[in-house]
């Protein structure tokens, strides 16, 4: 049946998505392809055809989305921060207290790359060898930096100082590279030593009573 020359059937999916929406799916396509590939193979593994081939996608939809391989490489860590800050910043919330968003604040960071291994290639790893992502890895850094500022500042003391943020980058240095020590190998630890230690280095950089 016909009304008004428009066929009374429900038109179909592909009637009712707008060519945003399908855009918008295709770049999500190709932006989870590139999270598995940088994850667990690295970022020299992402190229433009493999991403298209493992995505079904023809290469005019990467660069509908993407000039450039580059882009898609720093989408990818961009998401991921994201992911990381969220992640962070609700556990530093929902704490009652200064000693409790310590512990919550690591045990938040240390989670997040132990729920999935490719977190820490992605955020961690590849902007050691990929140039493309030094400013974003130094984005990172300061993003954490600025969180542990917050936590170790005392009344009266200014969290944007450079004495304070001299102590954060440390802190936020000290906590990644504890993991990533773990992560290659070069120390013997478990994920809560690596907590332990972490809430251990905050609460004395504001002269707490270090964890047991």
């Amino acid at each position: 049946m016909r009304r008004w020359g428009v066929s009374a059937q429900p038109p179909s999916r592909r009637e009712t998505t707008t060519l945003d929406d399908r855009r918008a799916v295709r770049r999500e396509q190709l932006m989870e392809v590139g999270e598995e590939i940088v994850g667990t193979k690295g970022a020299g593994d992402l190229t433009v055809r493999g991403v298209c081939r493992a995505a079904g996608l023809s290469e005019r939809y990467f660069y509908e989305s993407f000039p450039d391989r580059e882009s898609l490489l720093l989408a990818v860590h961009e998401r991921a921060e994201q992911q990381a800050r969220e992640r962070i910043l609700e556990a530093l919330t929902s704490a009652d207290s200064r000693d409790q968003a310590i512990r919550a604040v690591v045990e938040a960071f240390v989670g997040f790359f132990e729920e999935d291994p490719g977190r820490s290639r992605i955020l961690l790893q590849e902007p050691l060898v990929q140039p493309a992502l030094a400013r974003a890895w130094r984005r990172s850094l300061t993003t954490l930096a600025a969180i542990l500022a917050g936590l170790i500042a005392g009344e009266g003391d200014d969290p944007e100082g450079p004495e304070m943020r001299l102590t954060a980058v440390a802190l936020a240095g000290g906590l990644t590279g504890m993991y990533l020590g773990y992560l290659r190998q070069a120390i013997e630890a478990e994920p809560g030593q690596i907590v332990d230690r972490g809430v251990d280095l905050i609460e004395r950089s504001i002269g707490g009573t270090p964890s047991s």
